[in-house]
């Protein structure tokens, strides 16, 4: 059921996880996708304009360079007419197509025409009749062109002899004030539209020469509609007027010619409308269309030079502006489908990704590398699951480690010590039911939950000599013994955390040598810890106050029987007068820290007080100062030491730094890298408790200390043990050959000192020769 839950609590965890991936991923999608259309619709909106404008500056250049052209022909009409104005009298026919071989017109190819008084069109030495007009003449005359003047006006309707002109330049002929006749000079638009000048707009479009009334009287592609009885417009130089009866033209009109090509829509009729309004009153523009197909085209109008009354007008092929936009689209699209492509890869590579590192954390929080067992986040679940599924079964949470592990770690070697907490998770699966568990916390910690049923005490035997058989196995003869400290899970209680921190404290009450190796959390424990919190929030206030006091304990020379030294202890002295015992507060302050501040606090009265003393002109003795472990990891400890000794100018000697051989469990290198630098400055190093660890004649080649301070629990068992006192003999004898001094402590009897001076160790520390006392006590006592 619990392997159930889990799976399914994973199940949940990865398919949210997915859930959240895919959301993301489809949310980013349509975001690129929408991106996309409005970039591409925008691209698409601004190219299309900046074709469409690009077509109307063309087309209003075309009406411009259109223009131009008429207008040359008319000066060439209106020069030949003044040429012939200069003669005094009436001339003959043969005068005036004499006049007319001087010039020459735009198109070389047209022809230059005489209207004379009769009536009669006179070209190319021909007489023709008018067929529109009786007497042409006469008809010209109603213009009322102004000497010196001309007129452009619509030459199919009125000179049906001249089949390819669309629009005629007339100027008449003044002799002494009197009319006597017209130049005309016929216009081949559709010719015009032929050259290479209009070729580029030509292969695009379809250019149009349109009247004021918006008839069609010529194209560039040579169809224009009905030419019979159409009405006509006239223009001319400013001065000349166009009768009512000149109203006839030929062709049909642009809105005829769109109506037919566009899709019929009313908003399409009501666009080609505003064209023909445009055109009506002189102005210039464009408008889009549809055609049948529904593909747009564009039609653009404009003037052909404002007096000629005359219009441009380009229809743009439907596929022109397509034609253009739809390649820029086609990139746009594919670059942005590319994008997305990417997009949709990339997340399927993160997801995928996402799920490899997903298992990958799922191992990592749940695993321990070293054992291959679950861990702590594993238990903490698994713990939370349990409790609430068995709330009536007995549970009972246990933090243990193995006793002496660091002993089994140096002799046996890491690898098979690391066999040993292995053996410890396998063998517990061996010992135990399904709904219990064991993991490792860190080094040789563990975490165990059990049920707590009368099977329980068995349980944990065979679980100890199985673990113990396992070692024997990978070659470790020493026993194996657990230290456990037990918490009874009561019901209803939900904080794993705290049954574990209460487990844990029951356990480190145990100091390792009781007869019997477990302990169940209490009240007095939770008493302990109350001392303990209580201690913490009072210790800031304790340093700054002063409470913290030097006590010192003098060293003997048994041989002269006298004070050679001295050792530094600190005691706790409220101020009530209540006394803090050093093992109510050391181990704490140890373990959170706060020793790295009381160690420079000691150090730095101590450097005072033998400063004082020198000053004072009294007798100073060497004080050691102890210096925990932890202080010794600070990278500032080495420099803080030597600016105190400097700032109080302390001889070399005076004061001694006193380090348990405990410091060199962790990081020996580094540790023995600071000490060196400690003696390189001055200062004599003692090495605390020689004997309690396990590896201490080990050291003694290394460690770079002055005085080995022998502990008591090393030599008291030596006194009626002969073989214990030759061991202990031979170590002061290699001691003092290596060149370091001896110190034995906790001597307290006569018998003690005996021993001791008859295996050649001459200075001692203990309760027999002086007890701790006040450093004022100890210097009115010593030092005077």
């Amino acid at each position: 059921m619990l392997k159930r839950d889990k799976k399914e609590k994973k199940g949940i965890r990865e398919d949210s996880s997915v859930k959240s991936i895919l959301v993301t991923a489809l949310v980013m999608l349509l975001f690129s996708v929408g991106l996309s259309l409005a970039m591409s619709m925008s691209m698409e909106s601004a190219y299309r304009k900046e074709i469409s404008d690009d077509f109307q500056e063309h087309h209003i250049l075309s009406a411009s360079i259109l223009g131009r052209y008429y207008s040359r022909e008319a000066e060439t009409a209106r020069n030949m007419a003044g040429v012939l104005s200069t003669f005094e009298s009436m001339y003959s026919i043969d005068e005036v197509l004499d006049v007319e071989g001087r010039f020459t017109t735009v198109d070389e190819r047209a022809h230059i025409g005489y209207v004379g008084g009769d009536g009669f069109i006179y070209l190319d030495g021909e007489r023709y009749y008018p067929e529109v007009h009786e007497n042409l003449f006469e008809y010209f005359k109603g213009y009322k062109i102004a000497e010196g003047k001309t007129m452009v006006t619509e030459a199919g309707a009125l000179i049906s002899c001249i089949d390819s002109s669309d629009v005629v330049t007339i100027a008449p002929i003044h002799i002494k004030g009197e009319c006597v006749g017209f130049i005309f000079i016929p216009i081949d638009t559709e010719r015009i539209f032929a050259r290479e000048t209009f070729a580029s707009q030509t292969e695009e479009a379809e250019l149009l020469l349109v009247n004021r009334q918006g008839k069609i009287l010529a194209t560039s592609s040579g169809k224009v509609g009905n030419a019979e009885n159409m009405p006509v417009t006239v223009s001319g130089d400013e001065g000349v007027e166009v009768p009512a009866s000149a109203e006839t033209a030929v062709g049909i009109t642009v809105q005829e010619m769109l109506d037919e090509e566009a899709d019929g829509k009313t908003r399409t009729r009501q666009t080609i409308q505003n064209l023909t309004r445009g055109i009506s009153n002189d102005e210039e523009g464009m408008i889009t269309l549809r055609d049948s197909d529904g593909y747009k085209f564009q039609v653009s109008y404009a003037p052909v030079l404002d007096s000629y009354r005359l219009y441009l007008v380009t229809r743009y092929n439907s596929n022109i502006i397509e034609s253009g936009v739809q390649p820029m689209i086609y990139r746009s699209v594919s670059t942005c489908l590319t994008i997305i492509c990417i997009m949709i890869g990339a997340i399927m590579y993160v997801w995928l990704i996402a799920r490899r590192t997903s298992d990958t954390a799922e191992r990592l929080a749940y695993e321990d590398p070293l054992t291959g067992g679950k861990n702590v986040n594993y238990f903490n679940e698994f713990a939370q699951i349990l409790l609430h599924d068995n709330k009536e079964m007995p549970y009972v949470i246990c933090r243990f480690d193995i006793a002496n592990f660091r002993y089994i770690n140096e002799s046996y070697g890491h690898v098979k010590a690391d066999q040993v907490l292995k053996a410890c998770v396998k063998e517990f699966e061996s010992c135990f039911g399904s709904r219990e568990l064991c993991v490792r916390m860190n080094a040789d910690q563990f975490l165990a939950l059990m049920v707590n049923d009368a099977s329980l005490d068995g349980r944990l035997e065979a679980f100890r000599a199985a673990v113990n058989a396992a070692a024997r196995g990978v070659g470790i003869k020493y026993p194996i013994k657990f230290k456990l400290g037990v918490y009874q899970v009561r019901k209803h209680e939900k904080d794993v955390d705290v049954m574990i921190d209460r487990a844990n404290a029951a356990r480190r009450m145990l100091r390792g040598d009781e007869k019997h190796n477990r302990l169940t959390y209490s009240e007095e424990i939770a008493s302990n810890m109350h001392k303990a919190n209580l201690i913490e929030s009072q210790m800031q206030h304790a340093l700054a106050s002063g409470e913290f006091k030097v006590y010192l304990q003098a060293k003997w020379d048994i041989e002269k029987n006298t004070v050679c030294g001295c050792e530094a202890l600190v005691r706790w002295v409220r101020s009530d007068g209540k006394i803090v015992r050093p093992d109510e507060f050391i181990p704490l302050f140890e373990k959170n820290g706060f020793i790295e501040m009381l160690d420079f606090y000691m150090l730095e009265t101590v450097c005072q007080m033998v400063c004082n003393l020198q000053k004072e002109g009294k007798m100073v003795y060497p004080v050691s100062v102890n210096q925990s472990r932890v202080l010794l990891h600070n990278p500032d400890y080495l420099d803080n030491v030597v600016d105190i000794l400097r700032k109080y100018k302390i001889p070399e000697g005076l004061v001694e730094l006193e380090i348990t051989e405990t410091v060199f469990e962790d990081e020996k290198d580094r540790i023995f890298s600071v000490l060196d630098k400690l003696r390189a400055c001055g200062v004599k190093l003692n090495m605390d408790d020689f004997g309690s660890g396990y590896s201490s004649l080990n050291m003694l080649k290394d460690v770079p200390f002055d005085v080995i301070k022998i502990d008591r629990i090393f030599f008291s068992a030596s006194v009626d043990n002969e073989k214990s006192r030759k061991v202990l003999r031979k170590i002061v004898e290699m001691i003092n050959d290596i060149g370091m001094d001896v110190v034995c402590e906790g001597v307290e009897n006569q018998e003690h000192v005996e021993f001791l001076r008859s295996i050649g160790v001459r200075k001692v520390q203990g309760f027999y020769y002086a007890r701790p006392i006040p450093a004022e006590e100890f210097i009115n006592n010593y030092c005077e």
